[in-house]
């Protein structure tokens, strides 16, 4: 089964694709900025609680 649609039809749909694809790029680039500062929140508590280990070691 083939789906058919008209012009009209198709040059709609190709406008809402070309709306949607910058908005779907720019969440996807706020997401790689948001794991990113999440990572490196980690990454300093994990090296906050090695100094304090470190500290309390000597």
């Amino acid at each position: 089964m083939r789906f058919h649609c008209t012009r009209a039809e198709e040059i709609v749909m190709r406008a809402r694709l070309i709306a949607v694809l910058p908005l779907l790029a720019l969440l996807l680039l706020a997401a790689c900025h948001t794991v990113e500062g999440a990572g490196e929140d980690l990454s300093a508590a994990g090296h906050a609680i090695t100094n304090s280990v470190e500290k309390a070691t000597q």
